[in-house]
């Protein structure tokens, strides 16, 4: 029979940096084409100017309606970081609906981030010279840009149970 000893792949602080190092080339691929989009369609400068269009009117309701939903975003993740790093707790991310705060954390979190998104490309399509086609890829890079960073944040790795593994059950 067959049995592997599970081991903290992070024992070393060479394997930390090495780990560290592929993550951040990892994000980049996010980053470096979410920046590029989001400067060349100055897609910030935009929502902003949305929101400073006129007080109380429809598009700066969408477009502060808009921001506010990526910032709720960004506090969650840093919430969610908080959980790990402060209160110990290691979410089971594939039974996320069992755990106490994730069950309610990560519906919240979704939803924040579609109906975000969605704002983002209605304020911009709607409400800005760059229609709906370059409204969508302006929505599209700035939140490949916002969830690059977010990943550049470091997430302890939970250890894993010095347990022998089998490969075959009992």
């Amino acid at each position: 029979m067959a049995e592997r000893v599970a081991t903290s792949d992070m024992s070393s602080p060479r394997k930390m940096w090495q780990h560290w190092r592929r993550n951040v080339v990892r994000q980049l691929k996010l980053i470096i084409p979410g920046a590029s989009i989001t400067l060349y369609l100055g897609t910030v400068n935009k929502i902003l100017g949305i929101l400073h269009s006129g007080s109380g009117s429809w598009q700066s309701t969408i477009a502060l309606a808009a921001i506010s939903n990526a910032a709720t975003m960004i506090a969650l993740f840093l919430y969610m970081l908080f959980l790990i790093y402060y209160r110990d707790e290691h979410p089971d991310w594939r039974s996320w609906r069992q755990s106490g705060s994730m069950s309610t954390i990560i519906p919240v979190l979704t939803a924040t981030i579609i109906l975000g998104w969605l704002l983002h490309f209605v304020a911009l399509g709607r409400w800005s010279e760059l229609g709906y086609f370059r409204g969508f890829v302006g929505a599209s890079a700035l939140y490949a840009l916002i969830f690059g960073v977010l990943a550049l944040v470091p997430a302890p790795r939970k250890e894993k149970d010095k347990q022998p593994i089998s490969r075959h059950r009992r």
